[in-house]
């Protein structure tokens, strides 16, 4: 089994990026195929939107919700932190500020 994962890994990396994407995409569509969970995600958001429009919740920047997650992560993995912790910070800062 490790063999066949390993050969597909090589020839995916081998696609080109919007190929890769799509079948990122793809794959990530079947991983999500749970009708209940599907339900209870789109009830989430609805009532947080509702919320939203009675004015019941707070609404920040991306970049201050992209804050606020990091300090939680951070305050999270100082006890055990993560074997990459430069490499992981450099990603998301990267991402955030795109």
């Amino acid at each position: 089994m490790a063999t066949v994962i390993s050969q597909l890994e090589a020839a995916i990396l081998a696609l080109p990026r919007d190929e890769r994407a799509r079948l990122a995409r793809w794959l990530l569509e079947r991983l999500d195929d749970d009708p209940e969970v599907e339900n209870l995600w789109e009830a989430g958001v609805l009532r947080r939107v509702e919320a939203y429009e009675r004015a019941e919740i707070e609404t920040v920047s991306a970049a201050e919700a992209f804050e606020r997650a990091r300090k939680r992560l951070e305050k999270r993995t100082s006890s055990s932190p993560s074997p990459h912790p430069q490499r992981w910070r450099g990603q998301r800062a990267a991402t955030i500020s795109e």
